[in-house]
């Protein structure tokens, strides 16, 4: 497992700006910061409903039957910003000019009742990441399919999966990260994060070495 976590897509903090930067819609920008902001899967990002939205504790619950969480809720804490970009003060004020009706999406669709789709999300980072050059091996969008290897595809989940990267890389404790993602065993986290200690502790151990008499 720790292998196919080598072979999921880290965003760099340019290619986040590059993103954000791209993104004219205001609708779109702040579908990509409450993803990347809470590292949430592409699912529970566009089902998210204003009643989830917790306000006392700043931060959302993710319901069981939108996650794949053994706990029947989930509380996932709004980021005050990822580096320079402000996460949590444009969440709120996003959530806040909505409507006032609980059941409401945060993210709702302008053709349905309903959300937007999981599709919606994949086409926009996929239009994105093409428009910012983000496949040069590639000659046309269209050639942007599962067959691209998991590295070089840029897509929703590699935004959590960068979340969760960067928390584990600045010392947030395998537990609170499992409990964090929703992972239903903390195996799947020590299987995602843990070679990211092991390649720490090589630099640790060759720094060293260089102080050797």
């Amino acid at each position: 497992m720790a292998e196919a976590s080598r072979q999921q897509r880290i965003l760099t903090k340019q290619e986040i700006t590059a993103l954000l930067t791209a993104c004219t819609d205001k609708f779109d920008r702040m579908l990509i910061k409450t993803c990347l902001g809470h590292g949430l899967r592409n699912e529970e990002t566009v089902t998210l409903q204003q009643k989830h939205v917790n306000f006392g504790n700043t931060g959302v619950d993710i319901e069981r039957e939108n996650t794949k969480s053994p706990a029947g809720v989930r509380f996932v804490p709004t980021l005050n910003s990822l580096g320079d970009i402000p996460v949590q003060e444009d969440f709120i004020n996003w959530v806040n000019c909505r409507t006032e009706n609980p059941d409401d999406y945060v993210f709702p669709s302008p053709r349905t009742d309903s959300h937007i789709s999981t599709k919606y999300f994949q086409d926009l980072m996929r239009d994105l990441a093409w428009e910012n050059g983000f496949y040069p091996q590639l000659d046309s969008k269209e050639e942007i399919t599962e067959e691209v290897p998991e590295p070089k595809r840029v897509r929703p989940h590699a935004l959590r999966h960068t979340y969760g990267t960067r928390m584990y890389e600045n010392g947030v404790p395998p537990k609170e990260l499992s409990d964090t993602m929703g992972h239903k065993e903390m195996q799947t986290t020590m299987d995602l994060y843990a070679h990211l200690a092991n390649e720490k502790n090589r630099d640790v151990l060759n720094e060293a070495a260089k102080n050797w008499d």
